[in-house]
């Protein structure tokens, strides 16, 4: 069986179950050294079937454009295959139950480096809470090296200081770009 065929009949959890759209599936180069990861897919990811093709996307790939990184030579994916309900943050059951399918992906792929997208992936992958505390440095998560920082659709939905959290992402994103291959 395929990585996209045990995702995609995957039951593990409520989301799966009750979902009636497209499981959203990694996506981009699997040969890559670099992993982006976010929550989880939104309406139009569901539409497409493609990991940050939304507004949240659209933002990544212009950061990544402005440090000379085009989006199909990284792979892209989300902790959660499935978008919540009403788009709200996933239970940590729900975490939980897909975190298999992330681990399937990512041992397929293997990636030395993983840009880590808000509080959900931190978590997920990290075991951190706070994205706060968090974003900005290097972590060792067996042999690849994470690095935490704001998910896109955090800033753009202008919580806080939404001009300080988006330049603050910018830089973020540079200096994990500029370092991944450093280590």
């Amino acid at each position: 069986m395929t990585i996209a065929e045990t995702i995609n009949n995957c039951v593990s959890c409520p989301l799966s179950v009750n979902f009636n759209g497209k499981k959203v599936i990694g996506h981009g180069n699997k040969q890559s050294s670099i992993a982006i990861i976010g929550e989880a897919p939104g309406e139009t990811e569901v539409k497409y079937g493609i990991p940050f093709v939304g507004k949240a996307g659209q933002a990544l790939n212009q950061i990544l454009l402005d440090n000379g990184i085009r989006r199909d030579t990284i792979f892209t994916t989300n902790v959660i295959k499935c978008r919540p309900f009403n788009n709200r943050t996933p239970y940590t059951d729900e975490i939980e139950a897909c975190l298999p399918n992330l681990m399937l992906e990512l041992s397929y792929v293997k990636p030395k480096y993983i840009l880590v997208l808000g509080a959900t992936a931190l978590k997920a992958i990290l075991g951190y809470n706070g994205i706060n505390k968090w974003r900005g440095s290097w972590y060792d998560w067996g042999t690849t090296k994470c690095f935490p920082t704001f998910h896109p659709s955090y800033v753009l939905e202008g919580r806080d200081n939404w001009e300080k959290n988006l330049k603050t992402l910018k830089m973020d994103i540079a200096k994990f770009l500029r370092n991944a291959n450093k280590f």
